[in-house]
């Protein structure tokens, strides 16, 4: 495959995968307006607390095996080992192991659903954990089939599943939390109820997935050259080395919402708080400042989702050149996708927020969004770095970093939380300091261990024309008679991302052939070229 073919069909299933994620974090968004609400700071602190639980169960048996599914089964793809094809043994196998730890995992929520909220410290969250619980099973299963299908380099099931499944939590979530309410249950049984349609849209996700496997056409027979079948055995041993170290570091990766969890609320109790102050301060942070500070990584997770398939085929296929075009390719859009974004709410944070949620709410978690923002460029690195170190054989090296981010999170966290001239924001100062960390332990490891270039211009570089899109696009709004309405702060956004474009081509942050991915702009390239070849 040429250069630029491998560079169209790595971007183009990273577009593929944007577009899923942006529409599901937009429903994501349109289900927590109403359902924000309805319930209230104190009541979101009761639903974010059930649901970061669910996230980091989620993460132990949803990560790991889907990743290295999808390695095993592109590496398979450039193999002439078998006689049968390998891609349904490796997921059986995973399937498998994946059940085993979905069910563990809904199994200790449902019986252990009231130690776990007292020991969060926050007891009244415990019908939430439990109503989230069989959501474990359903995405661990979903999440080796979407592993499976990656690996095959097919993005299309990954990106419906998780629009079907975030359409399902937004009708059925916001139903039953409407019902809970006109029938007069208290807050924390209003939220056990919403995230109900969280569980639902699982179920719906994996159904479809399982759907797609069923009728997936057959990949008939592979040549095998008289090279031995792996053993089940052999496959299965493979899988866990593969699966454990990155499942680690996902883990170490998921500590840091957990280090929230655990610490922000009785940090917070230490500074003078009293509970439902707490809570609500609590649930303000990880409704509006958490979520929006993660939003930039819809753009950023389908570059390292997309990258580990193709990276392992380039190395299975011993082109090292090509691999190393690959990474450099993700992780300058990386920087080019996250700057922009980190620059736009670290800035416009209240006027963003206030788009979405009511004003006091939206004052109250601007600063603690404007002192995250920078952190939102260290977790891109950290996200496409850590995939790039896991594919090629490293994930060890990503858990290190990560948990010595987590490290650092912690003490600082611990401190400035309890300390009441910082409060909460001291828990936005160690996520900032985490990811800070852990980026530059995996770009330094890049650059020993593989010789991988990190080109200092290729991270900086984006800064210019950034800075210079929000400058004008500021500057011309003193045009309006109005400039703190909504329509201000929408042409603010969409003047300063229209800038962008043209001005990171000529600054060489984004290059002509990294725009030629977009479809619809391939398309009118193909168009004139045709037409100046019959001229």
């Amino acid at each position: 495959m040429s250069k630029s073919r491998a560079s169209r069909s790595f971007l183009g299933g990273v577009l593929i995968l944007g577009v899923g994620n942006l529409l599901v974090k937009l429903i994501g968004l349109v289900f927590k307006i109403p359902l924000s609400r309805l319930l209230g700071d104190e009541g979101m602190g009761y639903f974010n607390t059930g649901y970061t639980v669910y996230s980091w169960l989620f993460l132990i048996g949803c990560t790991g095996f889907p990743v290295a599914v999808s390695m095993l089964v592109s590496e398979a793809s450039e193999s002439d080992g078998e006689s049968r094809n390998p891609a349904k043994r490796i997921l059986f196998v995973s399937l498998l192991f994946l059940f085993a730890l979905g069910l563990v995992g809904c199994l200790a929520l449902l019986l252990f659903a009231s130690s776990i909220a007292a020991k969060i410290g926050n007891p009244e969250s415990a019908a939430t954990v439990r109503s989230i619980a069989p959501a474990v099973l359903f995405c661990s299963l979903s999440g080796g089939l979407r592993g499976y299908f990656q690996g095959k380099k097919r993005m299309e099931p990954t990106a419906v599943s998780q629009l079907l499944e975030a359409a399902l939590k937004l009708v059925f979530g916001i139903l039953f939390a409407r019902r809970a309410l006109a029938s007069g249950y208290d807050l924390p049984s209003v939220s056990a109820a919403a995230i109900r349609g969280v569980t639902l849209g699982t179920v719906a996700s994996f159904v479809f997935l399982l759907g797609e496997l069923l009728f997936e056409p057959r990949d008939g027979y592979i040549k095998n050259n008289g090279r031995k079948r792996e053993s089940d055995r052999a496959l299965s041993r493979k899988l866990l080395l593969i699966a454990l170290p990155i499942t680690l570091s996902a883990t170490a990766t998921s500590v840091t919402g957990l280090i929230d969890l655990v610490f922000v609320m009785k940090r917070l109790l230490h500074a003078g708080y009293g509970l439902s102050e707490a809570t609500a301060v609590f649930g303000n942070y990880t409704t509006l400042a958490v979520p929006f500070f993660n939003l930039p990584g819809i753009l950023i997770s389908p570059i390292a989702t997309g990258i580990v398939p193709f990276l392992s085929s380039d190395l299975a296929k011993g082109d090292s050149e090509n691999a190393k075009r690959r990474c450099s390719t993700a992780l300058r859009s990386a920087v080019v996708l996250s700057l922009p974004a980190a620059i736009a709410l670290g800035l416009f944070g209240e006027r963003i927020l206030s788009l979405f949620f009511v004003r006091q709410s939206a004052a109250l978690a601007a600063p603690a969004l404007s002192v995250l923002s920078p952190g939102i460029v260290f977790l891109s690195l950290v996200t496409v770095s850590s995939a790039i170190l896991q594919a090629r054989g490293k994930a060890g090296v990503a858990l290190f970093s990560m948990l010595l981010g987590a490290i650092v999170k912690t003490f600082s966290g611990f401190y400035l939380i309890g300390t009441p001239s910082v409060g909460i924001y001291g828990a936005a100062i160690g996520t900032v300091l985490c990811y800070a960390v852990a980026a530059t332990v995996n770009l330094v490891a890049l650059f020993v261990l593989f010789r991988q270039p990190i080109g200092a211009g290729d991270i900086v570089r984006p800064v210019v024309p950034a800075a210079l899109s929000f400058s004008l696009a500021y500057l011309a709004l003193s045009f309006l008679p109005d400039r703190a309405n909504v329509l201000s702060t929408v042409l603010l956004l969409a003047t300063a991302g229209t800038i962008y474009v043209p001005f990171s081509i000529l600054f060489g942050a984004i290059s002509i052939d990294d725009v030629k991915v977009v479809p619809f702009v391939r398309k009118i390239a193909r168009h004139s070229f045709v037409k100046n070849r019959e001229k």
